[in-house]
């Protein structure tokens, strides 16, 4: 799953979480989505 915000927009980032363990971690704009497939949690950890 990933979620952004509006404090997440100003700094530029997503944030992606892995829902099985809670995990979050940060993304910035260009990186997202990935170009081939759904984006995961592994491809940004």
């Amino acid at each position: 799953m990933f979620r952004t915000a509006e404090c997440d927009a100003e700094n530029g980032e997503y944030t992606v979480k892995d829902m099985a363990s809670g995990d979050e971690t940060t993304v910035p704009v260009e990186e997202f989505p990935p170009e081939e497939g759904l984006p995961t949690y592994e491809d940004y950890e």
